[in-house]
């Protein structure tokens, strides 16, 4: 009877517990422009999954939230898509917080042509060099295009800060679109230009923008003499299918189509093209319908009509893929084929994936295969055009590339040449497994403030860590052996990580450590102020 009695009473003082009010507080703030400090109405805020919009005065407040740890988040059109995330702690002493939003910078203009016009369908495309690794930088576009409206003009949102390069593509905006009598010479716009009026990028202005900046620009557009293109393609090898000549630009995009082409023949002919220099791409499907392509350069100074081309299969580089593993390695793997679902234990699969990429055409890859084989450690490169190539390799499974070597080439700091109708020595990669681990401390000036946390080894970019809470340390786990330079940052925005360029400004603050073979190692780095 008394255990009972004590089983009621146990009952009721919970049922009374659970009636208590819960502990509750008030988050205030405001959300202002980053770059004027002038305070954002009608910006969302976003806290433990609740929302509202900001006053007129930028101001929000916000009760019922819960003790502890949450994020804000505020966005606003006109502002960076990603939102600005700030980390708080919400009680008795939250205070009231700042949301910063980094307005986006925004390029106009107006594209003319002769006598003035307005040329209305010219696609306007903006880029940025990016960084490629550790091999220098490559153009590449920073956003999507917009035409040009009936009065000439374009606008180009979303930028953040930085320098950048403006492209007119007007191949298809002919002279005699305005009404323009026809004329011997013919006469065409050029298919691509540069700002202000480069046919190059070595003689084009650079953009720089600061946030927020709107600049405007104007584009002036000559007609140039245009000339006669046509001649014949010869195929050597087998092709399952042969695509006609193409001329492109420096990032891979069609500026001009041929407008007519014989298969049977390989007589080809495109519509009279301005004076300049080009780059003609020559592709197709190989006999194992593997895709190959080709470049030649040409100048047009006056009419070709019997321009030789020739599609020649390209190099077989052989990759021979040695491991030094001093653990077994315990995987699962399946492949679908016609005899249905194959299982392994991934010993049937390389351990290593090569890719080359052209380095004067961003959009030309070639990557080794990666499917089951009865010699998984022989690899090949299939129809390697001649030219120069950047190098990449990349462990399967685990473990990690100590080396990529051609003879006596280091491919991981050198270009791959490869010879016009040469052949090439097998690249070797060796794959190891005895990788160590980091552990890396942000010291920030503000206790919780998270850290973008940075590696880098021989100046190229190895790892890195943006913590979305308040965390202040991270663990880099399956680390190569070497030197590295560990860099915290109080913002990752606007910082290329993968240009040492950018990374060598802040190299001075930087903690150098040194990692051996499966060894656990620790560091603790000042996090280094970006600013807004």
């Amino acid at each position: 009877m008394g255990t009972y009695r004590v089983f009621i009473v146990s009952l009721l003082w919970l049922a009374g517990s659970s009636a208590l009010p819960q502990e509750s507080f008030k988050v205030e703030g405001m959300v202002i422009d980053s770059l004027t400090g002038k305070p954002l109405p009608r910006a969302k805020v976003q806290i433990a999954g609740r929302a509202l919009l900001t006053g007129p005065q930028g101001e929000f407040s916000l009760e019922g939230l819960s003790r502890g740890g949450t994020t804000a988040i505020a966005n606003k059109p006109g502002y960076f898509e990603e939102p600005a995330v700030t980390n708080i702690q919400v009680g008795p002493d939250t205070g009231k917080i700042v949301l910063k939003l980094t307005p986006e910078a925004i390029i106009t203009g107006r594209v003319i042509g002769r006598d003035d016009e307005p040329l209305e369908g010219v696609n306007i495309r903006v880029f940025t060099f990016h960084s490629m690794d550790g091999f220098g930088r490559r153009l590449t576009p920073a956003g999507g295009g917009i035409n040009t409206d009936e009065d000439g003009n374009f606008r180009l949102s979303g930028l953040r800060a930085g320098r950048y390069y403006l492209m007119a593509l007007a191949g298809h905006v002919r002279r005699d679109s305005l009404g323009t009598p026809a004329s011997k010479p013919a006469q065409n716009y050029p298919p691509v230009v540069f700002y202000p009026g480069a046919a190059d990028l070595a003689a084009a202005a650079a953009l720089d923008l600061a946030p927020g900046q709107r600049l405007e620009t104007q584009f002036s557009l000559s007609l140039l003499p245009a000339y006669k293109l046509a001649g014949t393609l010869a195929v050597a090898g087998e092709w399952k299918h042969v695509n006609p000549p193409s001329i492109m630009n420096a990032t891979g995009e069609l500026l001009l189509s041929v407008k007519r082409y014989d298969p049977q023949s390989g007589a080809f002919e495109f519509p009279e093209i301005p004076a300049g220099a080009y780059t003609v791409l020559l592709s197709g499907q190989d006999a194992q319908e593997v895709y190959q392509a080709s470049e030649r350069l040409i100048t047009v100074s006056k009419d070709v009509m019997d321009l030789k081309l020739s599609l020649v299969p390209g190099a077989n580089i052989p990759v021979i893929a040695r491991t030094e593993f001093s653990e077994p390695f315990h995987g699962s793997c399946s492949s679908s084929s016609a005899n249905g679902v194959q299982h392994s234990d991934c010993s049937d699969y390389p351990v290593v994936r090569v890719t080359l990429t052209s380095a004067n055409s961003s959009f030309r890859q070639i990557t080794t295969p990666f499917a089951p084989a009865s010699d998984p450690s022989a690899l090949q490169l299939h129809g390697v055009a001649p030219g120069k190539y950047l190098v990449r390799a990349q462990a399967s499974f685990r473990g990690y590339v100590q080396s990529v070597r051609c003879g006596a080439q280091d491919l991981m700091r050198e270009e791959l040449t490869v010879a016009e109708g040469g052949s090439v020595i097998p690249i070797e990669v060796v794959v190891r497994d005895d990788l160590a681990t980091l552990h890396v401390v942000a010291r920030a000036s503000q206790p919780g403030q998270p850290a973008a946390i940075v590696i880098l080894r021989d100046g190229v970019l190895s790892s890195a860590a943006y913590p979305l809470t308040g965390a202040s340390e991270t663990r880099f786990m399956g680390v190569p052996p070497g030197t590295y330079k560990v860099f915290a940052f109080d913002s990752p925005k606007g910082i290329d990580f993968a240009d040492p360029e950018v990374m060598a400004k802040y190299a001075s603050q930087a903690v150098t450590v040194t990692l051996g073979a499966k060894e656990n190692g620790s560091v603790a780095v000042n996090v280094i102020h970006t600013g807004d």
